[in-house]
């Protein structure tokens, strides 16, 4: 088994990328994350991880990471204990900084196994989701108001919800000062949309672009609008859009306990392709 890491996100796509995009929309996580790296370089401390894991000359397992956010993993080996050992092994040694990991399932499942096996720091699932993908949008009933790209005077109102919605999600990741830092640069370059019924009523937006597909993510209506139909008519005409736009297929999660979201993506054409699990390791998380 061979461990290899790469310096920057353009060695890892230019080795992975193929791998990845055999099964592009699940995996665009790690793809997307790694194309957001590429075209927008930083100074992380620490910086990001970028490893797969090769037998034969077959790659079977590749992962990206921007700590403390968790491990995000794809493998075609969901019970190769051996594999997810070395990959767990080498980031004990190099003393990466693994808050927990993202992944289909049983992907996830092995990878926390071999990671508590290496460090003795227990696993504990944090949330399990379903990932969607669309292809053809089912419109919605209709309700009042229209869509519309979120605009420099929204951007308060932008921070605002996006920090409610990390609330909302558990995903306390990001300060208000970061957010503040972020989001304007997010919200000049169009990246969020809203339903406007006389102010703005739902949120959403378009992320993790990969070659043939992009994610919906940030879906936020503040509870007074709530039950009206508004997150369906932006999610739909956001969908939409990024289609018209040429993107063959969208994706997105949502939390798999939730039945309210579930059912408003299945009914607009979302349609259910795998189970991801997010472990924690909470000892690690301080």
């Amino acid at each position: 088994m061979k461990m290899q890491c790469y310096s920057d996100a353009g060695a890892f796509l230019e080795c992975a990328g193929a791998f990845l995009e055999q099964q592009e929309a699940i995996n665009s996580l790690p793809l997307g994350l790694a194309h957001y790296l590429h075209r927008t370089p930083g100074s992380d401390s620490p910086p990001p991880f970028f490893g797969t894991l090769s037998a034969d000359g077959e790659m079977l397992c590749a992962g990206v990471m921007t700590p403390p956010r968790p491990l995000l993993l794809h493998s075609t080996l969901p019970e190769a204990r051996a594999a997810y050992g070395v990959l767990a092994e080498h980031l004990r040694e190099h003393a990466w900084p693994v808050s927990g990991v993202i992944g289909p399932t049983d992907v996830a499942a092995q990878f926390a196994k071999a990671w508590s096996a290496q460090t003795g720091v227990p696993s504990q699932v944090k949330v399990r989701m379903l990932a969607y993908t669309l292809e053809t949008v089912t419109p919605p009933p209709a309700v009042p108001g229209h869509f519309r790209v979120a605009g420099e005077a929204d951007t308060g109102q932008v921070i605002a919800w996006a920090q409610a919605f990390q609330i909302a999600i558990n995903e306390p990741s990001a300060t208000r000062q970061q957010f503040e830092e972020r989001i304007p640069g997010e919200v000049a370059t169009g990246e969020y949309f809203l339903w406007d019924d006389g102010g703005p009523v739902s949120m959403a937006r378009r992320t993790r672009p990969t070659r043939h597909g992009i994610c919906v993510g940030g879906v936020y209506t503040p509870p007074e609008f709530q039950r009206r139909g508004y997150a369906a008519a932006c999610v739909a005409a956001l969908s939409q859009r990024l289609l018209d736009d040429g993107k063959r297929f969208c994706m997105l999660f949502a939390d798999a306990a939730n039945p309210t979201s579930n059912g408003i993506y299945r009914r607009i054409g979302y349609r259910p392709q795998a189970e991801f699990t997010h472990y924690v390791f909470p000892e690690q998380t301080a």
